[in-house]
């Protein structure tokens, strides 16, 4: 379930991921998921679409993912290059 922030309050967006068994849809940089189980990350670039992460921000971002299923979706003008740091990161913070 994805959508503009603050459109639906936080406890329907809850509600029906809920009873429906839905994945609430955010980029981790602006709001936290609403959803029980798995989370889904869609990253569009901090400022806009052309957009490069940081290696700080890849890091910030290792640090949002729960105990949980977690989908990460880079869809930002160097998305495959983010991608893979961000792959490089995680590697590194499971030795």
């Amino acid at each position: 379930m994805r959508g503009t922030p603050g459109v639906w309050p936080d406890e329907q967006v809850k509600m029906l991921c809920e009873e429906l068994d839905l994945i609430h849809c955010v980029d981790p940089f602006r709001n936290e998921s609403l959803s029980a189980g798995t989370d889904y990350f869609r990253l569009h670039g901090i400022t806009s679409y052309v957009y490069t992460y940081t290696n700080k921000e890849l890091e910030i971002l290792r640090n949002k993912i729960r105990q949980k299923s977690t989908y990460v979706m880079f869809n930002n003008t160097t998305m495959k290059e983010d991608a893979l740091r961000f792959m490089k990161v995680l590697n590194a913070s499971t030795r």
